[in-house]
């Protein structure tokens, strides 16, 4: 049980650090915005292998469990962070038409 929880913690704090790093540099200009955020993406990745490497190898936690729930958590926090920057930067606007009989080929 424990290796299912520090998953999620270390999924839940790279969830976190990301939105915090892209609201603080969504203003800048672009190439300070490039250069912070994807050097954030790289040191949070870093820190992603060595805290896996970390629990498992030195604290001996169970690795099957540990690392597919860090793999199932991160994936759903990844998909809320790319929701969350989408809906913050307006960049992808997704419009639904409701079709009538008319509007068929």
């Amino acid at each position: 049980m424990k290796e299912i929880l520090v998953a999620f913690l270390i999924s839940a704090t790279n969830f976190l650090s990301g939105i915090l790093i892209y609201r603080y540099v969504i203003d800048k200009p672009t190439k300070t915005f490039s250069r912070v955020f994807f050097s954030s993406i790289i040191i949070r990745f870093s820190l992603n292998i060595f805290s896996i490497w970390f629990f498992v190898k030195l604290l001996k936690f169970e690795p099957l469990k540990f690392v597919l729930s860090f793999m199932v958590f991160s994936f759903f926090l990844l998909i809320f962070e790319v929701i969350y920057i989408n809906k913050i930067s307006k960049f992808l606007i997704l419009q639904f038409k409701n079709f009538t009989e008319s509007d068929k080929i």
